[in-house]
């Protein structure tokens, strides 16, 4: 059968049953959230990768990128800083949509963004979300990968 998959008895059944029910984030994961946050907002990309795990894997609509260790992935945050800076970015302020706890040891969001740029920017305000799955790395929350599904890539146009 191409494009219909059966479904198992009582499957419709239990999948209408299911209730999602979002409970508070971890007090660790907000924390963390509010350092990545921070780094963002000083524009600063060697902290932004300092909370990255290594290697760390970045997919968008344009491809897959692995950074295999830290110096690469402290590259491409510092370009991504650059790029901001650019384009007029004065903070950026998030709200977790959804979040998983995996285990004690991963934890996987979803975020919105909001980037605010100054009022003569070249680029407006701007809202996109991103998901994370997170990793604990020597008892710290890492980036392990980032889903780039909602940013429109305007650096990418050039």
């Amino acid at each position: 059968m191409v494009g219909k998959l059966p479904i198992a008895t009582g499957a419709r059944e239990r999948i209408a049953r299911l209730t999602v029910v979002m409970t508070p984030l971890p007090p660790s994961i907000t924390d963390f959230l509010s350092r990545y946050r921070d780094a963002f907002c000083r524009l600063n990309g060697v902290d932004v990768a300092a909370l990255c795990d290594s290697p760390l894997t970045i997919i968008s609509t344009e491809g897959t990128s692995v950074y295999a260790d830290a110096s690469a992935a402290r590259a491409n945050m510092v370009a991504l800083c650059d790029v901001y800076r650019q384009s007029g970015f004065v903070e950026t302020t998030y709200e977790v949509i959804a979040h998983v706890s995996q285990s004690p040891d991963f934890h996987w969001l979803d975020v919105e963004w909001c980037i605010h740029r100054a009022a003569d920017a070249p680029r407006p305000t701007e809202r996109f979300r991103t998901s994370y799955q997170l990793g604990k790395r020597a008892g710290d929350w890492r980036v392990c990968s980032i889903t780039a599904y909602a940013e429109q890539r305007f650096w990418a146009d050039k």
